[in-house]
């Protein structure tokens, strides 16, 4: 059974454009930076940064709590109403496609239940966690993967 980073991977790959930009994924722990650094264009980000999957030898399913980070650059002179305009509206449309391929891809079955926290200029401890500075999501949901198969999802059109 294929591990939930490359289900993600498949997945996210297929996703159309968001705000006429294609959605890039990764995951790892320290590897943020690096990947941010060596993508030409790395926004929309979506980045897993922790997974475990719960299960046994012969299991056909497994459980897996993900935590998304979800990321578009951003600029420190913008006010919050002005990200909340633009930066966000991008990771809302971001959210928006992800829910809808956990919903009909084969191989996640997902109860729908996720929490979204909200970090404008996405910092700890007045620390910049990226060495871009970035607007994000932290979006927390439990997805069970299976053994089926990957579909091909046929992602409804934006307008």
């Amino acid at each position: 059974m294929k591990g939930i980073e490359l289900v993600l991977t498949d997945l996210f790959k297929t996703m159309p454009e968001v705000q006429g930009k294609k959605p890039c994924f990764s995951f790892g722990l320290e590897q943020l930076n690096r990947y941010i650094q060596e993508q030409k264009e790395p926004y929309p980000l979506i980045y897993l940064t922790s997974n475990r999957e719960d299960g046994e030898k012969q299991d056909t399913e497994r459980n897996v709590p993900i935590v998304l980070i979800l990321a578009v650059n951003t600029d420190k002179k913008m006010w919050n109403e002005e990200r909340y305009l633009l930066t966000f509206k991008v990771l809302d449309e971001l959210v928006e496609r992800i829910i809808e391929g956990f919903s009909k891809t084969a191989n996640i079955n997902w109860d729908g239940k996720f929490k979204k926290y909200r970090y404008p200029e996405y910092t700890e401890s007045n620390e910049n966690i990226t060495i871009d500075l970035i607007d994000a999501y932290r979006f927390e949901c439990q997805l069970t993967i299976t053994n089926k198969c990957q579909n091909t999802i046929q992602w409804q059109e934006k307008k």
